[in-house]
Protein backbone atom coordinates (compact mmCIF):
# COMPACT_ATOMS: atom_id res chain seq x y z
CA UNK A 1 0.00 0.00 0.00
CA UNK A 2 1.15 3.93 -0.03
CA UNK A 3 3.65 4.01 2.21
CA UNK A 4 2.56 6.42 5.82
CA UNK A 5 3.13 9.68 6.32
CA UNK A 6 5.47 10.69 8.99
CA UNK A 7 5.66 13.42 11.42
CA UNK A 8 8.35 14.62 14.09
CA UNK A 9 8.16 12.30 16.89
CA UNK A 10 8.64 14.55 20.78
CA UNK A 11 12.44 14.28 21.70
CA UNK A 12 12.67 11.38 24.31
CA UNK A 13 15.24 13.29 26.28
CA UNK A 14 12.33 15.53 27.58
CA UNK A 15 9.74 12.83 27.67
CA UNK A 16 11.34 9.46 28.12
CA UNK A 17 12.75 10.58 32.22
CA UNK A 18 8.64 10.19 32.59
CA UNK A 19 8.51 6.79 32.12
CA UNK A 20 8.04 4.21 34.07
CA UNK A 21 11.17 1.84 35.37
CA UNK A 22 9.42 -1.81 34.64
CA UNK A 23 10.39 -2.79 30.88
CA UNK A 24 6.79 -4.07 30.12
CA UNK A 25 4.99 -0.54 30.86
CA UNK A 26 8.29 1.10 29.15
CA UNK A 27 7.52 -0.66 26.45
CA UNK A 28 4.07 -0.11 25.79
CA UNK A 29 5.31 3.51 26.20
CA UNK A 30 7.48 3.73 23.70
CA UNK A 31 5.16 1.59 20.95
CA UNK A 32 2.30 4.57 21.87
CA UNK A 33 5.09 7.47 21.55
CA UNK A 34 6.21 6.04 18.19
CA UNK A 35 2.65 5.02 16.70
CA UNK A 36 1.62 8.73 17.89
CA UNK A 37 4.37 10.13 15.63
CA UNK A 38 2.89 8.36 11.97
CA UNK A 39 -0.13 9.45 10.33
CA UNK A 40 -1.68 6.00 9.36
CA UNK A 41 -1.37 2.38 10.03
CA UNK A 42 1.76 0.62 10.63
CA UNK A 43 2.70 -1.19 7.11
CA UNK A 44 2.69 -4.91 7.26
CA UNK A 45 6.23 -6.01 8.28
CA UNK A 46 6.78 -3.06 10.26
CA UNK A 47 6.51 -4.48 13.75
CA UNK A 48 9.94 -5.58 14.06
CA UNK A 49 10.86 -2.51 13.04
CA UNK A 50 9.20 -0.32 15.90
CA UNK A 51 10.03 -3.20 18.40
CA UNK A 52 13.95 -2.53 18.13
CA UNK A 53 13.22 1.63 17.47
CA UNK A 54 11.41 1.49 21.19
CA UNK A 55 14.10 -0.82 22.66
CA UNK A 56 16.81 1.91 21.48
CA UNK A 57 14.36 4.41 22.92
CA UNK A 58 14.55 2.88 26.01
CA UNK A 59 17.99 2.13 26.55
CA UNK A 60 18.40 5.81 25.96
CA UNK A 61 15.68 6.35 28.43
CA UNK A 62 17.69 4.69 30.67
CA UNK A 63 21.20 6.27 30.41
CA UNK A 64 19.31 9.66 31.12
CA UNK A 65 17.52 8.32 34.09
CA UNK A 66 20.64 7.46 34.84
CA UNK A 67 22.05 10.98 34.41
CA UNK A 68 19.28 12.74 36.12
CA UNK A 69 18.87 10.16 39.10
CA UNK A 70 22.84 10.62 40.16
CA UNK A 71 24.52 13.81 38.59
CA UNK A 72 24.29 16.04 42.03
CA UNK A 73 22.43 18.79 41.17
CA UNK A 74 18.69 19.46 40.58
CA UNK A 75 17.77 19.57 36.51
CA UNK A 76 14.25 21.31 36.10
CA UNK A 77 11.68 22.86 33.60
CA UNK A 78 9.73 25.81 34.49
CA UNK A 79 7.26 27.49 32.14
CA UNK A 80 7.94 30.51 30.92
CA UNK A 81 5.67 33.53 33.04
CA UNK A 82 4.85 36.53 32.68
CA UNK A 83 7.63 39.20 34.56
CA UNK A 84 6.56 40.46 38.04
CA UNK A 85 3.75 38.15 38.50
CA UNK A 86 5.17 35.95 41.00
CA UNK A 87 4.33 32.56 39.44
CA UNK A 88 6.72 30.67 38.57
CA UNK A 89 5.14 26.87 37.32
CA UNK A 90 7.84 23.97 37.05
CA UNK A 91 7.23 21.54 34.57
CA UNK A 92 9.73 19.16 35.54
CA UNK A 93 11.93 18.91 38.59
CA UNK A 94 14.71 16.40 39.27
CA UNK A 95 14.62 13.53 41.93
CA UNK A 96 17.70 15.67 43.69
CA UNK A 97 15.33 18.45 44.90
CA UNK A 98 14.71 16.52 47.77
CA UNK A 99 17.92 15.49 48.60
CA UNK A 100 19.37 18.86 47.89
CA UNK A 101 16.36 20.94 49.44
CA UNK A 102 14.53 18.89 51.39
CA UNK A 103 11.24 19.07 48.98
CA UNK A 104 9.65 16.40 47.35
CA UNK A 105 9.12 16.87 43.53
CA UNK A 106 5.18 16.63 44.26
CA UNK A 107 5.35 19.11 46.46
CA UNK A 108 7.73 21.31 43.77
CA UNK A 109 6.05 21.08 41.02
CA UNK A 110 2.09 21.59 42.12
CA UNK A 111 3.58 24.67 44.29
CA UNK A 112 3.72 27.74 41.82
CA UNK A 113 5.18 29.65 44.84
CA UNK A 114 7.19 27.44 46.16
CA UNK A 115 10.65 29.16 45.20
CA UNK A 116 9.51 32.20 46.92
CA UNK A 117 8.38 30.74 50.49
CA UNK A 118 11.66 28.98 50.96
CA UNK A 119 14.16 31.00 49.92
CA UNK A 120 16.04 33.02 52.89
CA UNK A 121 14.03 36.64 52.88
CA UNK A 122 16.71 38.48 52.73
CA UNK A 123 17.96 37.32 49.18
CA UNK A 124 14.36 37.00 47.94
CA UNK A 125 13.91 40.73 46.63
CA UNK A 126 17.16 40.34 44.24
CA UNK A 127 16.30 36.93 43.36
CA UNK A 128 12.98 37.91 41.98
CA UNK A 129 14.12 41.22 40.28
CA UNK A 130 16.74 39.50 38.50
CA UNK A 131 14.68 36.64 37.43
CA UNK A 132 11.89 39.00 36.37
CA UNK A 133 14.72 41.17 34.22
CA UNK A 134 16.08 37.50 32.76
CA UNK A 135 12.74 36.24 31.70
CA UNK A 136 11.77 39.72 29.75
CA UNK A 137 14.94 39.50 27.79
CA UNK A 138 15.80 35.72 27.62
CA UNK A 139 19.66 34.56 27.39
CA UNK A 140 21.32 33.03 30.27
CA UNK A 141 20.82 33.68 33.92
CA UNK A 142 23.14 32.95 36.95
CA UNK A 143 21.75 33.16 40.29
CA UNK A 144 23.79 32.52 43.79
CA UNK A 145 20.96 32.19 47.00
CA UNK A 146 20.22 30.85 50.04
CA UNK A 147 17.82 28.60 50.66
CA UNK A 148 16.00 27.45 53.82
CA UNK A 149 14.85 23.57 53.77
CA UNK A 150 11.43 22.88 55.23
CA UNK A 151 12.56 19.57 56.59
CA UNK A 152 15.10 20.40 59.25
CA UNK A 153 15.41 24.69 58.92
CA UNK A 154 18.89 24.16 57.68
CA UNK A 155 20.45 26.81 54.84
CA UNK A 156 21.81 25.63 52.03
CA UNK A 157 23.81 28.13 49.51
CA UNK A 158 22.54 27.70 45.69
CA UNK A 159 23.88 28.18 42.42
CA UNK A 160 21.37 28.52 39.73
CA UNK A 161 22.29 28.30 36.29
CA UNK A 162 19.38 29.06 33.52
CA UNK A 163 18.43 29.98 29.91
CA UNK A 164 15.52 29.88 27.80
CA UNK A 165 14.82 27.07 24.88
CA UNK A 166 12.06 26.31 22.83
CA UNK A 167 9.98 23.02 23.73
CA UNK A 168 10.39 20.62 21.06
CA UNK A 169 6.70 19.62 21.37
CA UNK A 170 4.69 22.46 21.65
CA UNK A 171 7.29 25.10 20.25
CA UNK A 172 6.60 26.92 23.63
CA UNK A 173 9.19 28.91 25.06
CA UNK A 174 10.53 27.46 28.39
CA UNK A 175 13.20 27.53 30.80
CA UNK A 176 16.20 24.89 31.15
CA UNK A 177 17.62 25.20 34.38
CA UNK A 178 20.06 23.41 37.17
CA UNK A 179 20.91 24.11 40.73
CA UNK A 180 24.10 23.10 41.98
CA UNK A 181 24.52 22.80 46.17
CA UNK A 182 27.62 24.91 47.03
CA UNK A 183 27.20 25.67 50.50
CA UNK A 184 30.46 23.82 51.28
CA UNK A 185 32.57 26.35 48.61
CA UNK A 186 30.15 29.53 50.64
CA UNK A 187 31.65 27.92 53.93
CA UNK A 188 35.69 27.66 52.66
CA UNK A 189 35.09 31.03 51.06
CA UNK A 190 33.82 32.48 54.28
CA UNK A 191 36.76 31.02 56.29
CA UNK A 192 39.41 32.14 53.90
CA UNK A 193 37.96 35.78 54.30
CA UNK A 194 37.97 35.63 57.85
CA UNK A 195 41.55 34.18 57.81
CA UNK A 196 42.62 36.62 55.76
CA UNK A 197 41.01 39.78 57.55
CA UNK A 198 42.61 37.94 60.91
CA UNK A 199 46.14 38.13 59.18
CA UNK A 200 45.72 41.71 58.25
CA UNK A 201 44.52 42.61 61.42
CA UNK A 202 47.56 41.41 62.65
CA UNK A 203 49.75 42.69 60.94
CA UNK A 204 48.35 46.24 62.18
CA UNK A 205 47.18 45.37 65.67
CA UNK A 206 48.98 44.32 69.04
CA UNK A 207 47.83 40.60 69.53
CA UNK A 208 48.05 41.38 73.65
CA UNK A 209 45.84 44.29 73.97
CA UNK A 210 44.32 44.66 70.05
CA UNK A 211 45.13 48.03 69.93
CA UNK A 212 46.82 49.15 66.71
CA UNK A 213 50.44 48.76 66.35
CA UNK A 214 53.42 50.51 65.95
CA UNK A 215 53.54 50.28 62.06
CA UNK A 216 49.33 51.56 61.57
CA UNK A 217 50.48 54.29 64.15
CA UNK A 218 53.37 55.78 61.56
CA UNK A 219 50.64 55.02 58.79
CA UNK A 220 48.02 56.93 60.34
CA UNK A 221 50.33 59.94 61.90
CA UNK A 222 51.45 61.00 57.95
CA UNK A 223 48.50 60.48 56.84
CA UNK A 224 46.88 62.85 59.45
CA UNK A 225 50.03 65.36 58.56
CA UNK A 226 49.17 65.04 54.51
CA UNK A 227 45.46 66.14 55.58
CA UNK A 228 46.49 69.07 58.40
CA UNK A 229 48.94 70.60 55.55
CA UNK A 230 46.67 70.84 52.94
CA UNK A 231 43.30 71.81 55.58
CA UNK A 232 45.77 74.15 58.25
CA UNK A 233 44.47 71.60 60.84
CA UNK A 234 46.55 70.31 63.68
CA UNK A 235 47.95 67.03 65.07
CA UNK A 236 48.50 65.83 68.53
CA UNK A 237 50.87 62.72 69.61
CA UNK A 238 50.28 61.93 72.93
CA UNK A 239 53.16 59.45 74.36
CA UNK A 240 51.90 57.77 77.13
CA UNK A 241 54.19 55.45 79.76
CA UNK A 242 53.07 53.25 82.73
CA UNK A 243 54.80 54.46 85.89
CA UNK A 244 56.38 51.59 87.75
CA UNK A 245 55.13 49.00 85.80
CA UNK A 246 58.23 46.69 86.03
CA UNK A 247 57.18 46.44 89.51
CA UNK A 248 53.82 44.87 88.77
CA UNK A 249 55.29 42.02 86.77
CA UNK A 250 57.88 41.02 89.58
CA UNK A 251 55.74 41.19 92.12
CA UNK A 252 53.06 39.35 90.62
CA UNK A 253 54.03 37.85 87.25
CA UNK A 254 54.09 38.25 83.44
CA UNK A 255 50.15 36.86 83.96
CA UNK A 256 49.01 40.22 85.77
CA UNK A 257 51.50 42.34 84.08
CA UNK A 258 49.59 41.53 80.80
CA UNK A 259 46.15 41.82 82.54
CA UNK A 260 47.00 45.34 83.45
CA UNK A 261 48.20 46.66 80.12
CA UNK A 262 44.77 45.55 79.06
CA UNK A 263 42.80 47.20 81.39
CA UNK A 264 45.18 50.80 80.42
CA UNK A 265 44.51 50.09 76.84
CA UNK A 266 40.90 49.91 77.39
CA UNK A 267 41.31 53.02 79.68
CA UNK A 268 42.86 55.08 77.04
CA UNK A 269 40.32 53.80 74.38
CA UNK A 270 37.79 55.24 76.61
CA UNK A 271 39.21 58.26 76.85
CA UNK A 272 40.16 59.37 73.39
CA UNK A 273 37.51 60.78 70.43
CA UNK A 274 35.87 58.39 68.67
CA UNK A 275 38.26 59.74 65.35
CA UNK A 276 41.47 59.75 67.29
CA UNK A 277 43.39 56.16 66.93
CA UNK A 278 45.07 54.71 70.40
CA UNK A 279 48.41 51.82 69.57
CA UNK A 280 50.55 50.28 71.69
CA UNK A 281 54.33 51.34 70.58
CA UNK A 282 55.08 48.26 72.46
CA UNK A 283 55.96 46.93 76.23
CA UNK A 284 54.12 49.58 78.63
CA UNK A 285 54.05 52.37 76.52
CA UNK A 286 51.04 53.45 73.92
CA UNK A 287 50.21 56.36 71.67
CA UNK A 288 47.88 58.56 70.43
CA UNK A 289 46.79 60.15 67.56
CA UNK A 290 44.54 63.04 67.54
CA UNK A 291 43.87 64.33 64.38
CA UNK A 292 42.05 66.98 62.03
CA UNK A 293 41.83 69.38 64.84
CA UNK A 294 40.55 73.05 63.68
CA UNK A 295 42.57 75.54 64.22
CA UNK A 296 40.94 78.97 65.87
CA UNK A 297 41.75 81.83 63.98
CA UNK A 298 40.82 85.51 63.41
CA UNK A 299 41.17 87.76 60.54
CA UNK A 300 42.48 91.08 61.21
CA UNK A 301 42.61 94.68 58.76
CA UNK A 302 39.52 95.95 57.18
CA UNK A 303 36.86 93.95 55.18
CA UNK A 304 38.44 93.02 51.80
CA UNK A 305 41.88 93.76 52.37
CA UNK A 306 44.42 90.50 51.91
CA UNK A 307 46.28 90.99 55.61
CA UNK A 308 47.40 88.41 57.83
CA UNK A 309 45.28 86.38 60.01
CA UNK A 310 46.09 86.11 64.08
CA UNK A 311 46.21 82.96 65.56
CA UNK A 312 43.74 82.91 68.89
CA UNK A 313 44.71 79.74 70.75
CA UNK A 314 46.11 76.58 70.09
CA UNK A 315 43.56 74.29 70.02
CA UNK A 316 45.93 71.26 69.60
CA UNK A 317 46.95 72.09 73.02
CA UNK A 318 43.70 72.45 74.36
CA UNK A 319 42.49 69.20 72.87
CA UNK A 320 45.55 67.33 74.38
CA UNK A 321 45.01 69.09 77.53
CA UNK A 322 41.53 67.71 77.46
CA UNK A 323 42.38 64.06 77.00
CA UNK A 324 45.60 63.98 79.11
CA UNK A 325 43.18 65.30 82.17
CA UNK A 326 40.69 62.12 81.42
CA UNK A 327 43.46 59.82 81.34
CA UNK A 328 44.94 60.54 84.50
CA UNK A 329 41.44 60.66 85.80
CA UNK A 330 40.59 57.34 84.63
CA UNK A 331 43.68 55.63 86.09
CA UNK A 332 42.72 56.93 89.36
CA UNK A 333 40.66 53.71 90.01
CA UNK A 334 42.08 50.38 90.93
CA UNK A 335 43.00 47.63 88.59
CA UNK A 336 41.44 44.42 89.54
CA UNK A 337 44.00 41.65 89.06
CA UNK A 338 44.07 38.21 89.80
CA UNK A 339 44.55 38.20 94.05
CA UNK A 340 45.15 42.19 94.23
CA UNK A 341 43.90 45.64 93.47
CA UNK A 342 46.80 47.85 91.74
CA UNK A 343 46.66 51.77 91.38
CA UNK A 344 48.92 52.82 88.34
CA UNK A 345 49.76 56.30 87.34
CA UNK A 346 50.87 57.46 83.92
CA UNK A 347 53.05 59.72 82.45
CA UNK A 348 51.72 61.43 79.17
CA UNK A 349 53.98 63.59 76.72
CA UNK A 350 52.34 65.48 73.91
CA UNK A 351 53.55 67.29 70.58
CA UNK A 352 51.50 69.56 68.41
CA UNK A 353 52.08 70.02 64.46
CA UNK A 354 52.78 72.30 63.76
CA UNK A 355 53.88 74.63 66.41
CA UNK A 356 56.29 71.70 67.98
CA UNK A 357 57.04 69.95 65.08
CA UNK A 358 56.46 69.94 61.46
CA UNK A 359 57.26 66.16 60.38
CA UNK A 360 56.33 62.72 62.23
CA UNK A 361 59.92 61.71 63.14
CA UNK A 362 60.49 64.94 64.73
CA UNK A 363 57.23 64.60 66.16
CA UNK A 364 57.75 61.17 67.86
CA UNK A 365 60.93 62.43 69.43
CA UNK A 366 59.88 65.34 70.92
CA UNK A 367 56.28 63.59 71.99
CA UNK A 368 58.83 61.02 73.79
CA UNK A 369 61.12 63.97 75.24
CA UNK A 370 57.85 65.46 76.82
CA UNK A 371 56.88 62.27 78.37
CA UNK A 372 60.13 61.28 80.09
CA UNK A 373 60.63 65.08 81.23
CA UNK A 374 56.89 64.79 82.90
CA UNK A 375 57.78 61.55 84.59
CA UNK A 376 61.04 63.14 86.10
CA UNK A 377 58.77 65.63 87.50
CA UNK A 378 56.41 65.57 90.45
CA UNK A 379 53.12 63.92 89.46
CA UNK A 380 51.27 66.96 87.62
CA UNK A 381 49.53 66.25 84.51
CA UNK A 382 49.10 70.07 83.14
Amino acid sequence: GEPARRRSAPDPAYDLTMLDSSESESLARALEIVSAAVTGPLAEGDAGALASLARHAIAERDKLQQLVEHVPAVLYIDKLSEPGSGSYPTLYVGPQVETVLGITRQEWTEGDEIWQHHMHPDDWPTARREYDEYLTRGGVLVQEYRFVRPDNGKVVWIRDDCSTSRDPVTGETIVLGVMFDITRQKQLEERLKLAEQQLEFRAYHDPLTGLANRPLFDESLEQALTRARRHSYEVVVLFVDVDGFKQINDAYGHDAGDEALRVIATRLQSCARESDLVARRGGDEFLLLLSDIDAAWQSSGDEGEQTASLYLAHQGDLVAEHITERIVESMSAPIDLADVSVTLSLSVGRCVYPWDATDSRTMMAAADASMYSVKQSPKSQS
